[in-house]
């Protein structure tokens, strides 16, 4: 497992000094590991979804999804917001606004 190093720690000092939030996640624990010499399994929670106070208060129910890793060492990860989007509108509808 990955130990924290004087840089992630600034980094957490930073972030509730700045009143930013670590969004909460759905998915696997780490979003990055790597095999090391003898078979070692090296791991860590490095991709992170960092919000504040009044991002939350507006998508209260947001999550962070840690998806399958595919051909990387780092796992993709999707912000879900949980909101009911509209659907786009069309491109013609879209632009004919802007010609007029």
């Amino acid at each position: 497992m990955f130990k924290m190093g004087d840089s992630t720690l600034a980094l957490k000092d930073l972030c509730l000094e700045a009143g930013l939030l670590d969004l909460d996640f759905v998915g696997c624990r780490f979003t990055w590991s790597i095999n090391r010499a003898g078979n070692k399994r090296v791991s860590a929670r490095l991709d992170r979804v960092y919000v504040n106070g009044d991002w939350i208060s507006k998508y209260s129910s947001a999550r962070v999804h840690h998806l399958l890793k595919l051909a990387s060492d780092h796992r993709p990860i999707m912000l879900d917001i949980n909101e009911n989007c509209k659907p786009f509108r069309s491109k013609k509808k879209l632009f004919s606004s802007f010609i007029g």
